[in-house]
């Protein structure tokens, strides 16, 4: 091999190598107060992650964005970077994952990503978060895992395999919002809801949930919204509701709401004030009935059809 041949290959060897690391690094941008570190194709280790520039000393809440990386999230990764309150997981294949042990951590997102098995241990460290979303993610996810997440308020999951047991929610005792929906919960039991009594907001839209079980609603005595669209029960029962008295709105189904006591419901929950039903609903049969009802009884209660109060279709 002459030299130029040797030359030609030390070049495109050194311009391999320059775009290898280059594409481990991760780009930091923002401002001087709040600070984005962008991660994309890089392959995580386990451990710090290479800048291409320093954190502004004088920010106090670091964003990091983690795009279609591969690797493993443990304990101690993405320990180099201070005030680091939000990580965002998107479209990463993970061969191992752990929260790491990061005191200011608050959120937590991961969505399109493969995932192993997320258990309690995955989550130990996550103390202080305030907020998970779990979105299209490959993963199993072990009831029970949320326990130690005694800080969370906002949990949101979508298009995730799960059932609602009573172990589920164990350990949420200050969770204010909870969103599982098109996902594939199929029954709500009497116990599924005893750890979130501090519950103010409820979805399981887009589940094809077949029962509820007497009583499975007892436990949310702070409830105010309760999202139940686009699932597969024949009838809603009243007496579901005889401890939700502060119950403000329901979105239903208009077929729920057939043969439906409004007064015995208004007996239960003295705030109601709003059906919420699907555009698609528009005019039902079971819908009109209901506000012939409202209207019987003199109650403040407003029908909305996506939010809206009188949608020009109907």
């Amino acid at each position: 091999m002459n030299n130029m041949n040797i030359s030609m290959l030390c070049i495109l060897f050194f311009g391999l190598l320059v775009s290898f690391v280059h594409c481990q690094i991760c780009q930091v941008s923002g401002s001087d107060t709040i600070t984005a570190i962008d991660c994309n194709t890089v392959r995580l280790v386990g451990r710090d992650l290479h800048l291409d520039s320093n954190i502004p000393a004088t920010s106090k809440l670091v964003v990091l964005n983690l795009n279609n990386c591969s690797g493993r999230i443990d304990d101690h990764s993405f320990s180099n970077i201070k005030h680091l309150r939000s990580i965002n997981i998107d479209n990463c294949v993970l061969e191992k994952f752990k929260v790491p042990n990061l005191p200011d951590l608050k959120d937590l997102d991961i969505r399109n990503s493969f995932l192993p098995r997320i258990t309690r241990a995955s989550l130990k460290n996550g103390k202080n978060l305030k907020r998970v979303a779990l979105s299209e993610n490959k993963v199993d996810i072990t009831s029970g895992s949320f326990q130690d997440l005694t800080a969370l308020t906002a949990l949101d999951i979508e298009h995730q395999n799960i059932t609602l047991d009573k172990h589920f929610l164990r350990g949420l005792r200050n969770l204010i919002l909870l969103s599982i929906t098109d996902s594939t919960v199929t029954q709500i039991s009497s116990d599924s809801f005893t750890e979130v009594p501090e519950l103010l907001d409820l979805s399981l839209e887009r589940n094809p949930i077949q029962h509820i079980e007497n009583g499975a609603f007892d436990p949310l005595k702070k409830l105010k919204n309760l999202n139940l669209l686009d699932n597969q029960l024949d009838k809603l029962d009243v007496t579901n509701f005889k401890e939700t008295r502060n119950l403000e709105s329901i979105r239903v189904p208009a077929r729920l709401v057939k043969n439906f006591d409004l007064k015995k419901f208004l007996e239960y929950c003295p705030r109601f004030t709003n059906f919420d039903f699907s555009l698609s609903d528009c005019g039902e049969p079971e819908v009109k009935s209901l506000g012939n009802q409202a209207d019987k009884l003199n109650a403040y209660v407003y029908i909305y059809y996506d939010g809206i109060d009188r949608p020009d279709r109907c």
